[in-house]
């Protein structure tokens, strides 16, 4: 079994990476594909919860996950955002 983490982002990501996970789902119910799928957040939508673009939690999910999936990220209301 693959763990996939999914990071759908800002703006059009999380609608690109629904899609993206129905495609999965379909695998997984017609062509027996064995995932497990998590999710969290990263760019403008992290930065609104933990401050950071990417939390230290999230990049942990990330480096032990076998595939890592990324939405679009970024938006007119994080551009002047201090990432540093």
């Amino acid at each position: 079994m693959k763990n996939i983490l999914i990071l759908a982002g800002d703006g059009i990501g999380p609608e690109v990476m629904r899609e993206a996970c129905r495609i999965i789902d379909w695998f997984g119910a017609h062509r027996g594909l064995e995932v497990n799928l998590e999710h969290d957040l990263v760019g403008g939508a992290a930065y609104d919860v933990h401050q950071c673009a990417i939390s230290d939690a999230t990049m942990e999910k990330a480096l032990a996950a076998d595939i890592v999936m990324l939405g679009a990220v970024g938006g007119a209301k994080w551009d002047n955002v201090d990432y540093a």
